[in-house]
């Protein structure tokens, strides 16, 4: 399993990290410590760096890539499932996350994306970065806390 989907979920989760994190890092590669695989960033000019030097905002952004490629990869040989994502957006400066909505709203052409959060400038990110055709937001409830975007195609 490794060996047959590693390859195409890393090269994409690699795309999706370069995006983004708006290029402050290149891609993702593997390496090797004492016979132990390693995933490392690797910025533009070639240095690479280990998770654990990554800011939590990084790292979150690391593991959101790597789910996202897998979640494509799902999707090349099974029906589309709706995908939920709460707050997802929490520790991401504005430009990434505005990178993050426009990954998103290329998934929402394959499956439904819902996204909930009680941060308003987030809806005000998707006003200004995406078409207005690409999303619909939805409030919960009176407390205007309560929100929850759909990205759709």
């Amino acid at each position: 399993y490794r060996e047959r989907h590693q390859g195409p979920v890393l090269r994409r989760a690699s795309e999706i990290f370069a995006r983004i994190t708006r290029g402050s890092f290149g891609g993702l590669v593997m390496d090797y410590e004492d016979d132990r695989q390693m995933l490392l960033g690797q910025r533009p000019d070639g240095a690479r760096l280990e998770v654990v030097g990554m800011s939590q905002g990084t790292r979150d952004q690391l593991f959101l890539a790597l789910r996202l490629a897998a979640i494509e990869e799902h999707f090349r040989e099974r029906e589309a499932v709706p995908i939920v994502i709460d707050d997802l957006l929490v520790q991401f400066d504005d430009d990434r996350a505005v990178a993050t909505l426009g990954v998103l709203a290329e998934l929402a052409r394959r499956a439904q994306v819902l996204f909930f959060t009680h941060h308003g400038h987030l809806c005000e990110l998707a006003t200004a970065a995406l078409p207005p055709d690409a999303w619909r937001r939805h409030d919960l409830s009176a407390d205007p806390g309560s929100l929850a975007m759909k990205i759709h195609p």
